[in-house]
């Protein structure tokens, strides 16, 4: 049974692969099969039912990698979104006083430092206890008067960076519908058993058939499982914004501690 585990893995690929040239192997070997059965080269018509096969296949990865680089899309924004968040509590944080400004720039520091690195992304226990630290010290800040209306801001800045976080953890786990891959899964072998079946007599292109065909579904399956993973495989998404952010607030805090 195929799971994001195993598709994830890198076990995936090599079994995949295995299991598409079985199959032609096996068309292959009915065919002859039936040759020697009624004596001689098969006169049939299966090429339309291989064409049909191929062309639904085709939709099912047309429709799989558009719905992997629509999700991949949507989460590059969110990137750009949290970073604008935290720009936003930065800047009505700059109205505190200086020491108070110190101490909130360090945590937003140690927080951006936190979302910039996408290993950590799970650690949702670090986050809560990141994001409570900040929203306690302000709250703090509310009760006196001279900082009440900032303090309310930032709040609301520290509100929405908030949910951005909780957004993007549970988008990460919005993948591509496993019912989708297992149907690709699925064709694909049927696909390229017939493709073992109808080629038997081209001694010359059999390889080479089965080869091409067996390579490219799997270059499909491991663009799409790599977009699909998001910010964990090797087409990921570049938290560059909030990187610029760590840079930004180490310059911050070097500026304040001169001062």
């Amino acid at each position: 049974m195929i799971s994001y585990g195993f598709f994830d893995s890198i076990f995936f690929v090599p079994i995949y692969g295995t299991l598409l040239i079985i199959s032609a192997y096996l068309g292959y070997k009915l065919a002859k099969k039936e040759e020697k059965i009624f004596g001689g080269e098969r006169n049939y018509a299966s090429q339309g039912l291989l064409q049909a096969f191929v062309i639904f296949l085709s939709l099912l990865y047309t429709f799989t990698f558009a719905s992997s680089t629509n999700h991949f899309r949507d989460a590059k924004a969110l990137v750009a979104q949290e970073a604008d968040g935290i720009s936003e509590v930065y800047r009505w944080a700059k109205q505190l006083d200086k020491e108070d400004q110190r101490k909130f720039v360090q945590m937003l520091l140690e927080y951006s430092e936190f979302r910039a690195d996408y290993s950590q992304s799970y650690n949702r226990d670090r986050a809560i206890q990141l994001q409570g630290n900040m929203w306690d010290f302000i709250v703090l800040k509310e009760k006196d008067e001279r900082y009440a209306w900032y303090a309310h801001k930032i709040l609301e800045g520290l509100n929405t960076t908030t949910h951005l976080y909780w957004d993007k953890s549970y988008f990460d786990k919005d993948r591509v519908p496993l019912p989708a891959i297992m149907l690709i899964f699925v064709f694909s072998m049927i696909v390229t058993f017939f493709l073992g079946y109808t080629n038997e007599n081209r001694r010359a292109h059999f390889a080479v058939n089965v080869l091409t065909f067996v390579s490219l579904n799997l270059l499909m399956m491991l663009v799409i499982r790599e977009i699909d993973m998001l910010y964990h495989g090797l087409i990921s998404i570049n938290p560059e914004n909030i990187k610029d952010l760590v840079g930004f607030f180490h310059g911050v805090l070097e500026n304040l501690n001169k001062n």
